[in-house]
């Protein structure tokens, strides 16, 4: 019987891949990307880059794209009212998958602030900052400024004692910038009151942001392709 299972399994997982490659295959024929696969196929992966300090850049991004997929689930059950933010998160549990999506959802936030603040660090004595790489390095400052953005604005959804805690620190932080062109129009909201600041977070949170840093991921791995991976420690 044992054997019978692994041999279906094993069917299973080959048809699943045969499907795969002809999906991939359908892809790269239809977009014209023979040529960029190929030169992807030639480039060779240092030995150095195996080591795990290295791999703190991909842990980010798998924790980013853990974070979108469950976030959109997560978006459909939500409301961003002041009355019904905290209920709507609390019967987010009782829904099929709700409770795994936002625990999901908050250990991968955890996840995603401890690899970006480590890969960071590494890049930093490295020296992987300096030329010709100052464009990568750049890119992933911002990369790092919109991550804690998402967590702060985070923190304001679900309209508890720590949203209030957040809400009132960015106010005394940023409230200054209020009258200043354009910067005034950004964080306007966190002047106002809690509703104000509950849309401003919420629309920050599931829309500017996620394209910002989708932005900022495609022009920082544009550059780490362009210069390749810097050297060994």
């Amino acid at each position: 019987m044992a054997e019978e299972s692994e041999s279906s399994m094993s069917k299973l997982l080959s048809g699943l891949g045969g499907i795969f490659t002809k999906v991939r295959d359908w892809i790269v024929s239809r977009s014209g990307l023979e040529d960029f696969m190929g030169e992807t196929k030639q480039k060779k992966v240092p030995k150095h880059a195996l080591n795990p300090v290295y791999c703190l850049g991909g842990v980010t991004f798998v924790a980013l794209v853990v974070l979108g997929l469950t976030g959109l689930y997560l978006a459909g059950l939500y409301r961003p009212t002041v009355l019904e933010a905290q209920q709507s998160i609390q019967q987010i549990s009782d829904v099929p998958f709700g409770f795994y999506m936002k625990s999901i959802h908050s250990w991968a936030a955890n996840l995603t602030i401890i690899a970006i603040l480590l890969h960071t660090l590494r890049v930093f004595i490295t020296g992987s900052y300096k030329k010709p790489r100052e464009f990568t390095w750049l890119s992933g400052v911002i990369l790092l400024v919109l991550t804690f953005s998402f967590v702060l604005t985070g923190y304001i959804l679900p309209m508890d004692e720590r949203a209030d805690v957040t809400r009132e620190t960015l106010s005394g932080v940023l409230g200054g910038v209020k009258d200043i062109p354009l910067l005034g129009d950004v964080f306007g909201w966190l002047a106002g009151g809690a509703q104000e600041a509950l849309t401003g977070a919420y629309w920050l949170h599931v829309t500017l942001l996620p394209l910002g840093g989708a932005l900022f991921l495609v022009f920082h791995f544009y550059m780490i392709r362009k210069h390749g991976i810097s050297g060994p420690l």
